[in-house]
């Protein structure tokens, strides 16, 4: 209920600003009167069209998840080698320290 009259209170805030672009520094005439109800129409009906045609990004085929996996399972495995070795790399490094700090 409170986002209803948050929509009225910001369509009228809108409606006051395009009354203030239209007519404001401008001597009246028709040609304002018909971009004012033009424009007062338009805007609402564009948004309301792209709102409820707006592109679905779903998933629609099990295609696509088992590529998915593949390329979630050739991805890890290159992770975890480059994991190990660096890892060995660590482990090695720290065996080499610690030769020398007991040859000294």
């Amino acid at each position: 209920m409170l986002r209803f009259f948050v929509g009225i209170v910001l369509t009228l805030i809108g409606i006051l600003n395009l009354v203030l672009v239209v007519f404001m520094f401008r001597d009246f005439s028709l040609q304002l009167l018909t971009m004012f109800f033009i424009a007062i129409v338009v805007y609402p009906y564009g948004i309301y069209l792209t709102i409820k045609h707006r592109p679905k990004f779903e998933k629609d085929s099990k295609v696509d998840e088992s590529i998915e996996k593949k390329e979630y399972e050739s991805m890890s495995g290159l992770v975890e080698e480059f994991g190990e070795e660096h890892e060995q790399e660590d482990i090695d490094a720290v065996f080499d320290s610690l030769q020398d700090n007991q040859e000294k």
